[in-house]
């Protein structure tokens, strides 16, 4: 099938043949040929031609007629992070042990020592000089035993405690020696002490604690 526009262009042809053959047979058909001939062309004209503002004959593919351009697509990934925080509590039950008698000897004589301090090459009465093993009236004397010892005459009499070792005036050097801070110029001032708080010969004398004297000379007993 041919399409309008063609059939006119061969009707055309056919109109041109036929005005050259009247053109020689019958001339006066020549300048009807040419109206209908120019007709056509009008004709032709129309339809091969379309007016500017005319529609399209034809629906247009709108993808394949608008240039195609990449489209960037934006992918947004929204990470929510949760930080968690663990407090760990961590519990330490520190179980005191008991000192043992001789640890709080130590200790208690550790403490003493700047008052010891204050009254070294001075007299002062002596309550007791005790020594592990040592028998004396029916109690052997051990660490327990000294401390107990050592808690009765600070509460009854305010004694200190202190180690011989340490100290170089004192005739054995491993024991446990109870003195009462009190300072006294001479060997008198601190048994007159033992005779007003009612101890014995036995259980008070008068007594130089010294780090350069030696025993003899430093030591009075009661008569």
């Amino acid at each position: 099938m041919y399409s309008k526009p063609s059939r006119i262009l061969i009707a055309l042809a056919v109109l041109v043949n036929v005005a050259v053959v009247l053109a020689f047979v019958r001339p006066e058909l020549v300048d009807r040929a040419r109206s209908f001939a120019a007709s056509l062309t009008e004709q032709l004209g129309d339809s091969t031609s379309p007016a500017p503002d005319a529609a399209p004959t034809e629906p247009v593919n709108e993808e394949s007629s608008t240039t195609s351009r990449p489209r960037a697509t934006t992918t947004t990934t929204s990470t929510s992070s949760t930080s968690t925080t663990t407090t760990s509590t961590t519990t330490t039950t520190t179980t005191t042990q008991p000192l043992t008698a001789l640890e709080e000897l130590v200790r208690r004589a550790t403490n003493d020592a700047p008052t010891v301090e204050t009254i070294t090459e001075y007299w002062v009465p002596m309550l007791s000089q005790k020594w592990n093993g040592l028998d004396y009236e029916g109690i052997v004397y051990g660490d327990e035993e000294i401390l107990e010892l050592d808690t009765y005459l600070r509460d009854e009499y305010g004694a200190v405690l202190l180690w011989s070792g340490n100290y170089t005036s004192f005739f054995r050097s491993d024991m446990w020696v109870h003195i009462v801070p009190e300072a006294y110029y001479d060997k008198e001032g601190a048994l007159a002490w033992c005779v007003a708080s009612g101890r014995s010969r036995a259980d008070c004398g008068a007594k130089i604690v010294s780090r350069t004297r030696g025993s003899k000379g430093t030591t009075a007993w009661l008569p």
